[in-house]
């Protein structure tokens, strides 16, 4: 009885510390490998078959803010380990992105993935034949490089149509405009902000010798209708860098018996509206996950390959820069 007693106490002391340490914060973040979902289950594509032979997998990361009882974490699983706060915050400021025009903006983190299923959805498409067309309507504006005297007329997600009444239509347009001008010289901008076309001035800032706009920005995309239904159900997984594999798994789905001769594959990277692959943060810890499940091939964009090359001997690895890329691998399978 006595030692019943006691293992009581125990389990009662041991419950209210784990319960105090979830509420003491600590200025760490825990980075630590995430878990390989098979796509299969989470991508549907209308009139696709999504039980093909192999399996394509999204890898993810976990970052999290850590707690005192986080903090016990690394003991569990050797990969994981605690970063500053400050690294995560240059960790969100690298990888901040908007969403295209037809999707709505939320969190941040959540755009990304947004944006991320979108663009695989039209780059499959085009890879299947599909004529999506894409036409570049202006310029989006997505943040401010500290408090610069645009941030006072524009706001993020708007879209400028206009620089001192010449119309412009990309990024590039808008920064050959701007060449000819001079750091603290105002400029007339006419932009829309959601159904509404607005206007306003401000002064450019001189950064290096260029006259800026102190504006992140990206081109401002209308994409046609998409003539196929395809469903991505992500819930709560955030981030840009599936982009790869949603679009390998969305054309592995369209194509009759699937791409993968069946292996299964992992990978990482995201995915523009070109086909083009970037680099992401965490190739090695999402490899981890990838190892776990029994993938033994692992797609990973070529900016990340010289840091997981031979994490796993029994894994291969394939830097990729293109979606065609991948493709062109999948081919040499046999």
């Amino acid at each position: 009885m006595k030692g019943l007693r006691l293992s009581f106490r125990v389990c009662v002391i041991s419950l209210l510390a784990s319960v105090v340490a979830w509420f003491i914060p600590t200025p760490y973040i825990l980075r630590a490998p995430g878990h390989a979902d098979d796509l299969s289950r989470i991508v549907s594509v209308n009139g696709g078959t999504a039980r093909t032979p192999g399996r394509f997998y999204m890898t993810t990361v976990i970052y999290q803010k850590a707690n005192a009882l986080f903090c016990l974490y690394p003991l569990f699983d050797r990969h994981a380990e605690l970063d500053s706060h400050q690294r995560q915050h240059l960790f969100a400021r690298r990888m901040a992105v908007s969403a295209p025009p037809s999707i709505p903006l939320v969190d941040e983190p959540h755009t990304e993935m947004a944006k991320s299923k979108y663009y695989a959805r039209v780059v499959a498409l085009r890879k299947m034949g599909y004529p999506v067309r894409i036409v570049s309507i202006g310029v989006r504006v997505d943040g401010f490089v500290g408090n610069v005297p645009s941030a006072r007329v524009l706001g993020r997600s708007d879209v400028i149509e206009r620089v001192n009444g010449v119309r412009v239509r990309s990024l590039v347009q808008m920064r050959k405009l701007l060449a000819g001008c001079t750091g603290g010289a105002t400029v007339h901008v006419e932009f829309r902000r959601g159904s509404q076309l607005k206007s306003g001035s401000f002064a450019l800032i001189n950064f290096r010798g260029l006259a800026l706009m102190g504006i992140i920005a990206q081109d401002a995309l209308e994409v046609s209708h998409l003539p196929v239904r395809i469903r991505i159900a992500t819930h709560n997984v955030r981030g840009a860098s599936a982009g790869l594999m949603f679009t390998l798994e969305i054309i592995d789905q369209m194509t009759p018996g699937g791409i993968t001769r069946g292996r299964r594959i992992a990978g990482t990277g995201t995915i523009d509206l070109d086909g083009i692959v970037g680099p992401i943060e965490g190739a090695d810890l999402k490899m981890v996950a990838a190892h776990r499940v029994g993938a033994r091939m692992f797609f990973v964009p070529v900016e990340n390959y010289p840091e997981i090359r031979n994490l796993y001997p029994d894994m291969k690895v394939i830097p990729v820069r293109t979606i065609d890329d991948a493709l062109h691998a999948l081919r040499q399978l046999h």
